[in-house]
């Protein structure tokens, strides 16, 4: 399994749509940030990645730092760090905040449905998030840009991504029971197929961890550290298996990652020990062993050198990153 595939198994990704709106020109609805919605919509979550899908018409989405983008029908705006921002039929106008429009909107299961605007030229946006568990998904949020803006009907497309836009329209022009589980598993699909399109879009001048699974070198190399983290790794035997010199890795490593091969394999692990660790009740000996350790002694300074915090002061505090001292 190639590491994309691996990572997104791994990062616990669970959809959910909890707006439909249908808006009218003119109209400007300031959306919360990803702490905001955890707390309204999901408090168990660590970490949300903010989704709109705009079914028909179109809007212009802002968010602070990136220019005012237009969005038209068939186009998915993902928001990966889950910045606050504004849905608007004009970047000018003043927005009010959907928290506050909810107060008025009807309610079907779990899904919102909010009518809200001037009367004039419709648009009609699914509105979701996706809740991750934000230590195994660093990687991937750390390489994707603070606001994307998909198309899912373009040329090349995948033949089903048509289909199931038509299924996600009208599920949400007339649901019914079990939509809204429906329509989450729809977001996820829609964010891996983003995710891949964006990959696609990136040019040889790109670095960070996606544009690493354009190269055959450190795409390889990934692929091996995911699949087996605990295997005992060395630079020879990356080396021997990927079938390059570790000096071309390190190299590749260093220019694609901004780190060494050996670095990053750390790094992973201590990311899938957190998860274990705050997800299951196994002894930390056994976590250590998991991801590569064979000693409690060297596994808890690894871990403590890249999370701040020992794994049992990582544990008692259910994982949180908020944990100070060691």
């Amino acid at each position: 399994m190639d590491a994309l595939s691996e990572v997104l198994g791994q990062i616990r990704l669970k959809g959910a749509v909890f707006l439909v709106g249908e808006f009218s020109a003119p109209w400007s609805v300031v959306t919360p940030d990803a702490g905001e919605a955890c707390r309204a919509f999901m408090p168990q979550a660590e970490h949300l990645i903010l989704f709109h899908l705009v079914m028909s018409g179109r809007c212009q989405i802002l968010v602070d730092g990136h220019p005012p983008q237009w969005v038209e029908a068939d186009h998915a705006v993902i928001l990966p760090h889950g910045a606050r921002h504004r849905l608007a039929s004009d970047a000018a106008l003043a927005g009010r905040s959907v928290t506050e429009l909810l107060a008025d909107a009807d309610r079907h299961e779990d899904v919102w449905m909010l009518r809200h605007g001037g009367g004039g030229e419709p648009c009609r946006v699914q509105c979701g998030f996706l809740a991750c568990d934000p230590q195994v998904a660093a990687p991937l949020l750390g390489s994707l840009p603070g606001v994307m803006v998909v198309s899912l009907r373009e040329q090349g497309g995948l033949p089903w991504i048509p289909a199931m836009l038509e299924y996600a329209a009208a599920e949400t022009a007339a649901p019914s029971a079990g939509s809204g589980a429906a329509l989450a598993k729809l977001s996820e699909l829609l964010f891996v197929e983003a995710v891949r399109r964006h990959l696609q879009s990136l040019s040889s001048h790109d670095s960070g961890w996606l544009a690493g699974l354009r190269d055959r070198v450190v795409a390889r190399t990934l692929a091996l550290i995911h699949q087996d983290p605990a295997q005992d790794w060395t630079a020879e035997t990356l080396a021997r298996s990927v079938g390059a010199s570790r000096s071309v890795i390190s190299q590749r490593f260093s220019d694609l990652l901004q780190c060494p091969p050996m670095a990053y394999l750390t790094q992973w692990r201590m990311r899938m020990a957190a998860q274990m660790l705050r997800e299951s009740s196994q002894s930390i000996e056994r976590v250590a062993g998991q991801v590569g350790y064979r000693s409690v002694a060297a596994f808890t300074r690894a871990f403590k050198r890249e999370l701040g915090v020992t794994p049992a002061r990582w544990r008692k505090g259910q994982g949180r990153a908020d944990i100070a001292g060691g």
